[in-house]
């Protein structure tokens, strides 16, 4: 399981996750922060019972995003540093890794916001009619996987501004999942339970890797400085992929995981 632990992939369903390495989607599932690399357990998140399945961690601060806003917590105490409310119904958080002032995006409704630490908004852009599924932040950009009207897309916008810098073609199912570094994107979309490689100057497509058995990919991450990621399916299997063709490396049956959102 120190493996698992490593690339951000968590426990059973019911029981506790962990907060991964940098730059890795971590899975968290339970009512406390406790794992491998934190120096506390079971402490205790209060209220915040109603959080959405999926917690950030980036330089030292684990975000968690929950029904009335967002939570920052100190990874080194467990103590509150933010308590920020906002409108987070279908939203999606993520932290500006590419920044350590504690800056953070959420995508909610056809908008994407920038804020501070503090919860004050730095950006936002609205009036899209895209509905968000999922983000991911490198320093180049804000990706977030839509779905507009019966379409589904990425769209990268400027990380600084908000301004839209390219929208990939449509890729035909909801965008499931989405792990991103500066050389490409992988993205895992609903139904038709492909994972595919994105061109990250432009979104185009790169190729398309059809998951075993018709199953969906709950959760990508990439290991870094490696031309590897990872995956996780509705068989509870994890997948070691090439970037080169998407196929699997490694596989490993009944791996300890939860529904994941990203």
């Amino acid at each position: 399981m120190n493996d698992l632990l490593l690339h951000g992939f968590g426990k059973s369903s019911g029981s506790s996750g962990v907060a991964p390495i940098e730059g890795l989607t971590p899975i968290i599932a339970s009512n406390t922060i406790q794992g491998a690399g934190l120096p506390f357990v079971h402490r205790p998140l209060g209220t915040l019972s109603d959080r959405r399945g999926v917690n950030h961690y980036h330089a030292g601060k684990l975000y968690v995003l929950h029904t009335t806003g967002v939570t920052i917590y100190d990874c080194s105490t467990g103590s509150v540093i933010a308590e920020n409310t906002h409108t987070t119904t279908n939203a999606h958080m993520s932290p500006d890794t590419a920044e350590s002032d504690g800056s953070y995006y959420v995508a909610q409704g056809g908008s994407l916001y920038k804020y501070a630490l503090d919860g004050s908004t730095i950006w936002e852009m609205t009036g899209s009619s895209d509905n968000p599924k999922s983000i991911a932040v490198d320093a180049s950009g804000v990706y977030i996987g839509v779905t507009s009207s019966t379409n589904h897309y990425v769209r990268k916008y400027n990380r600084n501004t908000g301004q839209s810098i390219w929208s990939s073609p449509n890729l035909s199912e909801e965008v499931y999942a989405l792990a991103v570094n500066s050389t490409t994107i992988f993205v895992a979309t609903y139904r038709n339970y492909l994972i595919r490689r994105l061109n990250v100057s432009n979104g185009s497509i790169v190729y398309s890797y059809t998951m075993p058995n018709n199953q969906l990919a709950y959760a990508l991450a990439i290991e870094p400085g490696t031309n590897h990621f990872y995956s996780i399916d509705g068989y509870r299997m994890l997948r070691k992929h090439s970037y080169q063709t998407g196929e699997p490396i490694f596989e490993r049956s009944s791996a300890n995981t939860t529904t994941v959102y990203n």
